[in-house]
């Protein structure tokens, strides 16, 4: 019976000790996507691709990932890393905003989330998104997740 209880009080003592990887912190904030790509989940749908974008005079970076007639779009008016709240329309200063287009006649727009850019390396731009959308027409919701962007290059314009 001693070695049975020794042996229960080894083992809970080597559970308790042990703690949680520090790497898994680290990669929450970082995104998924590839080097180039963007990434995200769509109303529970992962849609992935190359992504592109544009910087405006160093102060504003616009990342965009196509497919066809379907865009989502990410405005980030700022040009330090860190996160940026994003609301409807919202072209403030240290403001973000998106918006998802599935064809030409609809739009999706960003009512609440948040854009992180984690890495502005000269012309690449690294960062995550999430938020909720919302239809400019009918007022359906659309639910934007797990959203990364990686190294994705930007030009100037």
């Amino acid at each position: 019976m001693k070695i049975l209880k020794s042996t229960v009080l080894a083992c809970a003592i080597a559970f308790a000790s042990c703690s949680k990887d520090d790497k898994e912190d680290d990669q929450t904030s970082q995104p998924s996507a590839k080097a180039g790509e963007i990434t995200y989940t769509l109303d529970g749908l992962t849609i992935s691709g190359t992504g592109g974008g544009y910087n405006w005079e160093d102060t504003t970076y616009f990342v965009k990932h196509e497919d066809g007639l379907k865009q989502l779009s990410i405005y980030i008016n700022g040009n330090t890393e860190g996160t940026y709240s994003v609301g409807s329309h919202t072209f403030e200063r240290n403001k973000g905003f998106f918006a998802y287009y599935p064809d030409n006649q609809t739009a999706y727009e960003a009512t609440s989330g948040e854009v992180k850019l984690s890495k502005i390396d000269g012309k690449k731009v690294t960062g995550t998104f999430s938020g909720t959308l919302t239809n400019s027409k009918d007022g359906s919701t659309m639910k934007l997740e797990n959203g990364g962007f990686n190294a994705v290059t930007v030009s100037s314009w």
